[in-house]
Formats: C-alpha cells, sequence, structure tokens
C-alpha cells in the first residue's frame, strides 16, 4: 500500500539564490496529524507550495497516495485551508458557494452544479457545524466560522490530505478546542493532516506527530519524544522566548523539577521535570 505522503530529496532555491529547502526527505504511512513546525522563513510555506504544485522543486519528488503532484491533483487528493489574512472576506459570496468550489472538479466544464453536488455540500457543512450558515455572505462570519467552511470545502472536494496552514490565528481558545475536536474526528475518519504553526503549545492538544523545520528537516516523530527543547532549539536557533523556574524557586522541599516556558509569542509550550527529562504540559480546557 503506498504511503500518504513520500518525499524524497526535495530541494527548492529560488531565482535570487535563497534556499528554501534542502534536501528533505519525509514518509507518512498514516491518517495522523502532523504539526508542521519551524520559524518564519523556515520554508513552510515553500513546502506546502511543492506539495500542491505551486513551485517546481529544483531536485526531489513528491509522491502522494504513490501518485506525483500533477496526477494527484487531478485526482482531487490534495485540500488546502488558507491563512483568514489570505482570503477578501468582502468578496460577495455565499458560504454555500465558496464550498460548492470545492465540487468544481468533479464537476464539467460549465461548472453546472447535479443534486449530488448540493447533497455533497450540505453534508459538508453539517459536518463541521455550519449547514444552518450556508445563506450567509463570507463576511457575516467570525473567526473560526471562516476556517471551518474553508475545511468544509476540503470536504466536498473529497481529498485525503488537507493542509492548514496557521488554523488557529485570530481564534479564541474555544474556538480552538472546537476546531481541534474537528480535526482529529476527520483524521479517526482517514484523512492525513499537515498544519503548518509556530503556535507551539497548540501542538502537543493537536498533533500526533511533528516535522521540525528549518530549510532541513531537523526531526520528526511522535510529539512525545520529539517536541523537545533540544530539537526546538535547533528549529528556532535564539529566535524563542525561554524562561525556567527552578525548583528552589517553586517550593522549599529537595525537589529539584523545574518549569521551563518556550514562547514564540503565541500559546507558549510548557516542560516540567529534570533538565534532561521534562515532560510536556498539556493545557486542560478549563484552564
Amino acid at each position: 500500500m503506498s504511503p500518504y505522503l513520500e518525499i524524497k530529496n526535495l530541494s527548492v532555491m529560488y531565482s535570487n539564490g535563497h534556499q528554501a529547502l534542502k534536501d528533505i526527505n519525509l514518509k507518512i504511512t498514516e491518517a495522523k496529524i502532523y504539526g508542521l513546525v519551524g520559524i518564519n522563513g523556515a520554508g513552510k510555506s515553500t513546502l506546502f507550495k511543492s506539495i500542491m504544485g505551486f513551485i517546481k522543486p529544483n531536485q526531489g519528488e513528491i509522491k502522494i497516495k504513490g501518485l506525483d503532484v500533477k496526477a494527484s491533483l487531478k485526482s482531487k487528493l490534495i485540500s488546502y485551508v488558507p491563512q483568514t489574512e489570505e482570503v477578501d472576506w468582502d468578496f460577495p459570496i455565499l458560504v454555500k458557494d465558496l464550498v460548492l468550489m470545492g465540487r468544481y472538479s468533479h464537476m464539467n466544464f460549465l461548472r453546472i452544479p447535479k443534486s449530488i453536488d448540493r447533497k455533497i455540500v450540505d453534508e459538508s457543512l453539517e459536518r463541521v457545524g455550519m449547514l444552518k450558515y450556508k445563506e450567509r455572505q463570507i463576511g457575516e462570519l467570525s473567526g473560526g466560522q471562516r476556517k471551518r467552511i474553508f475545511v468544509a470545502r476540503s470536504l466536498a472536494q473529497k481529498s485525503q490530505l488537507i493542509l492548514l496552514d496557521e488554523p488557529f490565528t485570530g481564534v479564541d481558545i474555544k474556538t480552538e478546542d472546537s476546531l481541534i475536536n474537528l480535526f482529529k474526528s476527520l483524521s479517526k475518519d482517514g484523512h492525513l493532516i499537515i498544519t503548518s504553526t509556530h503556535n507551539l503549545g497548540s501542538v502537543p492538544r493537536l498533533c500526533d506527530e511533528v516535522i521540525l523545520l528549518n530549510r532541513e528537516l531537523i526531526a520528526q516523530g511522535p510529539v512525545q519524544s520529539t517536541f523537545n527543547q533540544n530539537n526546538l532549539s535547533k528549529t528556532f536557533g535564539g529566535k524563542l522566548r525561554n524562561f525556567q523556574v527552578h525548583g528552589n524557586q517553586l517550593h522549599e522541599d529537595s525537589d529539584k523539577r523545574s518549569i521551563n516556558v518556550l514562547s514564540d509569542d503565541e500559546i507558549p509550550l510548557i516542560f516540567y521535570g529534570e533538565q534532561n527529562n521534562q515532560s510536556i504540559v498539556k493545557k486542560k480546557k478549563d484552564d
């Protein structure tokens, strides 16, 4: 059985000589949620654009379910949920019509929807809890609702690989919790989800595995074993805020365990324990 996503020796250099990606090798065989983590300029957007066929690499190859990028796009295997800032929310279009765009590749060249297309649009909106908003203009929606309708468009497309670009930007913690539950349910249904983020605190709550990127692949693996301070330091260099509270500052006994907080000015990532054996502290919903 072909891997969901396989990338071999991928390198991208722009015409100005900037090396955006160098010798990236990835192999994803299961429908899990992967966090693509790195600083701005680390190559996250370039990797997404390469997977979507917007950028032609200088070397290497990308396969989705055994197909190259062109064939996988033709087979509707890939969908993209953009950052909110990338969308013109003043454009006069209804929610149902935006989601219907996910069906375009299934229609004839006249783009005339059939009853099955409208049925799938309704089912997709129902799945993300947005069916009752189908007649609304997209500009009337809240930040979390805007994310959901683009996820619905991906579902209407029937894609197997969903690329999420900074899905939690501009949403509150309640909306983030709701989106996390949605993404996890989609993963259980067989969708491979890769989310690009530098929001460190959200990664342990959402992702099964992480891909740490800084033009080169720093590390890939399960969150608990890979998303650690050593790998994050290599990924972010000196661009992370690091606050540490030692055991003797926390309590008056002999317990040496410390709290270490890493932040990229978003939701922080908190480690607790011995310096060489610290574990991630996961945020609870009601904290």
